[in-house]
């Protein structure tokens, strides 16, 4: 499934959700604006692929083969700017509980860091200056149970919870920088490596609270914090197979508009 399915499946969905409400309950439709933070992956486990030292007093690149089953530190990802709307519906006969669709897009890129791998024949240290950023796109479009109290109060506060699908594209040069080829000109400057070029999609977790504030009848105002969750498999450069657990948290605002039966 590339980019442009998902976002057909997502629209699909948010437009079944809006053609099957009724007119006589509380309806509303959304744009939303946020931050998204402490982006990681954890629990990673992969393959590392071409290892290659070089000796301080040879200064030679000795090539140690690939490693199965290796252990990595946390993969940070950047802070980064999510947005996307939503559209929801409250039940007439019991209008503390709803459903609420949504999408939203940002780009938590992996960023060059150390990473720690742990394997039963090679421990190791990745240092910064070897890997290069990698951008991160992510499209994610979600369904949740929403319930909230009190219904018919101008502000509410809600809570919801539910699956949702992510679209990560990932993009990512094969070379890097060599530290070792700036202090002495027998190493090479670049080092080759995989280039990362790949679509994955996976399924996951959100839960999100927070308050709506009317502002008049039809406009409203949330306040809301989100958490995701979802497990990944990828690859990035000589890093094979990897598959790990995708949290992040983020707070955001939308502007909403609220329509049908409000009893406010």
């Amino acid at each position: 499934m590339n980019a442009k399915s998902l976002s057909a499946w997502a629209l699909c969905l948010l437009t079944s959700i809006s053609f099957s409400f009724a007119t006589s309950a509380e309806n509303y439709v959304g744009i939303q604006v946020g931050g998204r933070f402490a982006n990681k992956i954890s629990n990673v486990r992969g393959d590392v692929t071409n290892v290659t030292l070089f000796p301080p007093v040879t200064l030679v690149p000795v090539s140690l083969g690939n490693f199965t089953g290796t252990d990595s530190s946390d993969m940070k990802l950047d802070e980064t700017i999510s947005f996307g709307a939503k559209i929801g519906h409250y039940f007439d006969k019991m209008p503390f509980i709803g459903i609420e669709g949504d999408i939203n897009f940002s780009k938590p890129d992996l960023y060059p860091q150390n990473l720690t791998l742990t394997n039963s024949a090679f421990p190791a240290t990745i240092p910064p200056q070897y890997e290069r950023r990698i951008k991160v796109n992510d499209l994610q479009g979600g369904v949740s149970l929403m319930l909230r109290y009190p219904a018919f109060k101008r502000v509410m506060p809600y809570v919801g919870i539910g699956p949702q699908v992510h679209w990560f594209n990932l993009r990512g040069t094969g070379v890097t920088e060599n530290p070792l080829g700036t202090l002495f000109p027998a190493q090479p400057a670049t080092l080759q490596l995989n280039a990362v070029n790949q679509d994955k999609i996976a399924v996951g977790l959100q839960a999100k609270t927070g308050v709506r504030v009317a502002l008049t009848k039809h406009l409203a105002v949330d306040a809301e914090y989100k958490f995701n969750y979802s497990p990944v498999r990828f690859q990035a450069r000589n890093l094979d197979n990897i598959s790990g657990s995708y949290t992040s948290h983020e707070i955001g605002a939308a502007l909403v508009y609220r329509f049908g039966k409000i009893r406010w």
